[in-house]
């Protein structure tokens, strides 16, 4: 049985490495269109309450924070080509308006059952397994 050379092993660990990050750069992209702030206009067919902060933030490194009308939050997502899953969130506990806290736990609710996500012109739509839609916000810079 030949030995590896140190000069093989080098360029065999070079090839691997090189093979590895192809395969893996399309979920990078995909990752990087949901990247950055977006506020939330529609949840399923209802506009957002007037001047109500409802904004979502896809960090690259794969956490979800935002504003869900009242109370703060922080997930972590996982995107393949256009498939999203989100992971069950951990929000603040502050106490709002009933209207406030009604549109927020509407958002919660819709955010657990997103499966698939949509995004053009810094415009995302996101949808249930069924295909109907839940979500739509803009991107924004704040």
């Amino acid at each position: 049985m030949k030995k590896l050379t140190a000069k093989s092993f080098l360029l065999l660990t070079i090839a691997s490495t090189l093979l590895t990050a192809c395969n893996s750069s399309p979920t990078v992209s995909f990752a990087n269109t949901l990247s950055g702030i977006w506020r939330v206009e529609k949840i399923q067919e209802t506009p957002i309450i007037f001047k109500s902060q409802v904004k979502l933030i896809f960090h690259a490194d794969g956490r979800l924070t935002g504003k869900a009308s009242c109370n703060n939050f922080l997930s972590h997502y996982n995107v393949q080509k256009d498939l999203l899953a989100i992971k069950p969130m951990n929000t603040t506990r502050k106490m709002c308006t009933s209207d406030l806290m009604q549109q927020e736990s509407k958002l919660l609710k819709i955010l657990n059952k997103v499966r698939r996500f949509q995004s053009s012109n810094d415009q995302l739509s996101m949808f249930d397994q069924q295909g109907h839609l839940l979500l739509k916000a803009n991107k924004t810079k704040k």
